[in-house]
Formats: structure tokens, sequence, C-alpha cells
């Protein structure tokens, strides 16, 4: 009973939360500049959401030309494979023509911004229903406070509007792939795919999903075959059919696919597979410690005390915690990645911010546990 109380005081508490930070946000967006390269997204996700509207796409045009807003629209986006990933790019249209064009209550920067705390606002009762069904209320609790005033995602959430939405739709295509192998419930898993279809769509980041997925599987594969249970051919029909819904979403985010622009989806598609082996590789760098070291630099101290300490439990209920061993693939896996030998490094944490999830639940455990042991500590103290 005592318990129900407490669970439904946090779940206010959460709703307040996101409610503050939305208003903090929509006061605060417009004290956020524009970005190097959020020009050429602005421009193709305006490009991309007029063509949902209208139906035409031509990259040597200027259209859509909209009053009053800047005209960022440039030679380089006529190049293909034009912009990748452009799903954040629509939303953030979307959110221009909402909030700039009808409503006027934005500038055209912040009203391509503002769909970051939107979308931050949405994910914090997720991110809190998640932490607290694994593991529980004061954990999912810190864990939301962690993430929002963890200083590099509280700083991008005003004006980032792809690594952000990439961390959101990331994490919770993890969420919902956990969620199937826990509960078994295949709707799980098509919500799933169709939130990595969403991912990709976003950043290429998503590639690193599966791969993380995949590693965390490997004990429950193993253990399968050494019990000799068979896979369920069912499942793989699922995977199948979740898989190819996936990749619809990819191609109905992606206009050049959809229209005669990309002149031959063959070709398009090796100039899509180039530009991810250009833009994520770098011949001249060895093996480094980029990544930890960044996280180091800009990291609280606080935070990284706690982090160490339920890293710390983490490891010590291994094997046979699952949801630990998620945890801990998904947080070094990006970090690990930064780590090989021709990685391409640039604008230090931002291309490896998907960790901070995993990060601050981590941190949000060995907080709890540590005041446990406190709480303890006292009560034995004073008997």
């Amino acid at each position: 009973m005592r318990d129900n109380v407490r669970d439904k005081i946090i779940g206010g508490l959460i709703f307040l939360i996101a409610l503050i930070y939305l208003c903090l946000a929509f006061g605060n967006v417009n004290d956020y500049g524009i970005t190097f390269d959020e020009p050429q997204h602005f421009a193709i996700g305006d490009k991309y959401f007029n063509f949902y509207r209208t139906g035409h796409l031509d990259f040597h045009d200027n259209i859509p030309i909209i009053n009053k807003h800047l005209d960022f629209y440039s030679a380089l986006l006529q190049v293909p494979p034009f912009i990748m990933s452009p799903f954040a790019n629509i939303l953030s249209a979307i959110s221009c023509y909402v909030f700039f064009q009808k409503l006027q209550i934005f500038s055209s920067i912040s009203a391509h911004h503002i769909i970051i705390p939107i979308l931050v606002t949405i994910f914090i009762p997720v991110f809190y229903w998640f932490v607290k069904k694994h593991w529980n209320s004061y954990v999912g609790l810190l864990a939301v406070l962690s993430l929002l005033t963890y200083p590099r995602f509280f700083g991008h959430s005003f004006n980032n509007i792809k690594d952000i939405p990439e961390i959101i739709i990331f994490s919770i295509t993890i969420f919902l792939f956990a969620e199937w192998i826990i509960s078994k419930r295949i709707i799980f898993l098509y919500f799933s795919l169709i939130s990595w279809g969403l991912a990709f769509a976003t950043k290429m980041d998503a590639v690193l999903i599966p791969v993380i997925l995949l590693i965390w599987l490997i004990p429950t594969i193993y253990r399968r075959i050494i019990d000799k249970e068979f896979f369920n051919p069912k499942i793989l029909l699922h995977l199948v059919a979740s898989s190819f819904i996936a990749i619809l979403v990819v191609v109905a985010c992606y206009p050049p696919l959809l229209t005669s622009q990309s002149g031959g989806r063959g070709k398009f598609l090796m100039l899509i597979l180039n530009y991810i082996y250009s833009i994520g590789t770098n011949t001249s760098t060895s093996w480094n410690l980029y990544a930890p070291t960044q996280i180091l630099y800009v990291t609280p101290i606080i935070m990284l005390f706690f982090f160490f300490i339920g890293f710390g439990e983490l490891i010590k209920k291994l094997p046979g915690n699952d949801l630990g061993l998620l945890l801990i693939i998904w947080l070094l896996f990006p970090i690990i990645r930064h780590s090989f030998p021709n990685t391409n490094h640039y604008d230090v944490l931002r291309h490896f911010l998907v960790f901070i999830v995993p990060f601050v639940v981590i941190l949000s455990i060995g907080l709890v546990y540590l005041s446990e042991k406190l709480a303890k500590h006292i009560k034995l103290k004073k008997e």
C-alpha cells in the first residue's frame, strides 16, 4: 500500500518535472542560436515537408519559399544522396510550420528548435516508466533528473535537431526490444522495429542498435543451444515481417526514394553506403581514448562518483541480471567504437551522446544503493 502511494507521488512528480522543463524550454528557446550545420538541415526538412504536403520535389529549385524565413537552400543540397537521415529535419520543419507560419509565436529558428524539448518532454515519462518497471520509482526519478541536469544533454536539448531526437528514438527502440524479450509480447517487437526505422531515418548511429542488442542476446542464445531449445519458426517470420516494415519506414522518411529524384534506386543506395563509410571513417586515427576522456572532461564529478558505484553494483550481479548487462553493453559499445582505429571524431561528445541514457540509469542505481546503505548504517547506529 505504501509503495503504491509512493509510486503515485513520484509519478506525479515526473509529470510536474516534464511540465516545468517544457515551460522552461518555451521561455528559453529564443536564447539559443543556430548551430553550424543546421541551415542545411532546416532547408532539406522544409523541402521534404513541402513534398509530403504538395508532391513537389526538385533539388534544383529553392521551393518552398517561406515568408520571413531565411533562405538556407544551397548547392550543397543538390548533390546526391542529398541530406541523409532527414526524419528529425522533417519534424523540425513541421514544428516551424506550426509555431512560425501558423501560430507566429516564435521566430523561424526558434520554431525549428522547439520540437526538440517537446520530444524530450514526451520521452521523460516513457523513460521513467521503463526504469521504474525494471528497477524502482526512486531509480526512475533520479534517472530523469540526472538526464535533464547532465550539462551537454540540457544544452543540446534546445538547439540540436539531430542528436537529441536520435538519443530519444534510439533509447525507445532498445526499451521496446527489451520489453519484447522479457514479456514475450510480439507487439513490442513490431514497435521496436518501427522505432528502429525512425532512428535510422534520424541518424546513422542507429546501425549500432542491432549490434548492441545482438551482443546482449548472445548469452540467451548460448543457453538455448545448451538446453537444446529450438528457435521458434514463428519468431523468424515476425522478425522478417517487422524488419520489412522498418525498411518501409526508412523509405517513407526519405523522399528521394519515393520519387525519380534518386536517379536509380540501386545507384542511389550505393551512394548512401559510400556516404555512411566516408562520414564515419578517418584513416589518420589509431587506437585512442578520445571518447572516455571527453566524458571525463564534461561530466560533473558527483555524477561520475555515483556512476562508478552503480557500475560496480551491476558488475557484481552479473550473470543473471539481463537488463544490467544490456545497460553495460549499451553504455560501452558507442564509447569503445570511438576508440577503434580509423574512426572519425568531431565535435567532441555530441556524436556518441547515446551513451547518456544507460549512464544516468547506472548512476541512479549507484545513488539509490549508497542511500540505502547509509540509511541502514544510521539505523543500526541508533539502535
